[in-house]
């Protein structure tokens, strides 16, 4: 948006510079036109919210604990502030919980509990605070409960931003600051390797029901909730196949999950093609495969059924969305080339008018 006001100035000066009868400064009046158009380009970078974060003496993304039952561990993590103002975050630790569609569930420090792997290790949250450059180094210690059981036991370490928790100022308010993609929180899982005589395995169980959710009243949503019931974590891939009532395959949809963690529940979320939008019943299978070779399989059936007011909902959102987009055939910022191109043609054309005017005279 500077291009159309640093045209309306370049056009303001150059008619009072004409009038003036000042020639030379054409030239001025265009190298502050070029300055104008530059500045705007300038952009801040913002500095990170986040200290930057390193498990000391390892080139792994998570902590990796191997020990018995009633056998203590230790390690180390290296926070450094690489901005130039002082920062403060919040470290703490947490059971870990899967989040919906998998990975690790992001946490605030009211929402931590400890009452599994989170309660071996002896340290709760600190607020940290350090200058630019400064780096500090936290050791936490732990020790494992002599009646654990064999296998996976997983707690996160979270590192949070405080400026999450503010109220955004008057210039976040007005979009100056564009918050929308900056870091607020980083997690690293901290791993326990119970060792035992149980092997290390993943099971997992589906839930006998489902959730349907429209999403804005245009968008159907059906909602599954899985359980790793093993020892162990995985990365299973879960596929739903959709048949009409005749058994004839309508759709079907494959997707990868991100790490499940074990004796962790969560859902994972499919979504329904607006083709099948009808007043009908639709058959469901949901496969979910894990291990190593995702050779191992659990399945469940479900029926899907699309009621009448659903589908005459349905049916009617998705017009009113193909009307707005045969009405609005361009975008907001195509809309706003096309002003500043007629603008540039109008200043353009009284620039020429009015020369022609002043040599008559």
């Amino acid at each position: 948006m500077h291009a159309p006001i640093c045209l309306i100035h370049f056009g303001v000066l150059y008619i009072y510079h004409k009038r003036q009868g000042y020639d030379s400064m054409k030239k001025v009046s265009f190298l502050l036109f070029l300055v104008f158009l530059c500045l705007p380009l300038k952009a801040r970078a913002f500095e990170p919210y986040l200290f930057h974060f390193q498990i000391q003496d390892s080139d792994k993304s998570y902590v990796d604990i191997e020990c018995k039952p009633g056998e203590s561990f230790r390690f180390s993590v290296v926070l450094t502030n690489r901005g130039t103002e002082v920062k403060e975050n919040t470290l703490f630790i947490s059971d870990g919980y899967t989040a919906d569609n998998g990975g690790t569930k992001i946490l605030t420090p009211k929402e931590a509990t400890r009452e599994a792997a989170g309660g071996w290790i002896r340290f709760s949250e600190e607020r940290i605070a350090l200058l630019p450059g400064e780096e500090k180094i936290i050791e936490l210690e732990g020790r494992v409960p002599d009646d654990a059981m064999p296998g996976d036991h997983i707690a996160v370490l979270y590192l949070r931003s405080d400026e999450e928790e503010g109220t955004p100022g008057e210039e976040a308010k007005k979009g100056i600051r564009f918050q929308m993609n900056r870091v607020y929180a980083l997690s690293c899982a901290v791993l326990i390797r119970v060792e035992g005589d149980a092997d290390f395995c993943s099971f997992f169980q589906l839930k006998e029901s489902f959730e349907k959710k429209w999403v804005k009243d245009r968008d159907l949503v059906l909602s599954f909730e899985i359980e790793n019931t093993g020892n162990t974590f995985d990365y299973p891939e879960v596929s739903i196949e959709i048949f009409d009532m005749e058994n004839r395959p309508v759709h079907k949809e494959t997707k990868a999950l991100d790490i499940v963690y074990p004796k962790n529940a969560f859902q994972t979320d499919f979504l329904v093609p607006d083709r099948l939008y009808k007043e009908e019943s639709y058959k469901l299978l949901l496969t979910v495969s894990y291990g190593s070779q995702k050779k191992d399989t659990v399945q469940r059936q479900f029926t899907l059924n699309m009621t009448k007011k659903e589908a005459k909902q349905a049916q009617k959102i998705r017009q009113i969305s193909e009307d707005m987009e045969k009405t609005y055939l361009i975008s907001d910022r195509s809309a706003i080339l096309f002003f500043a191109a007629c603008f540039m043609l109008f200043i353009s054309v009284f620039l020429i008018y009015y020369r022609r005017s002043k040599e008559k005279k």
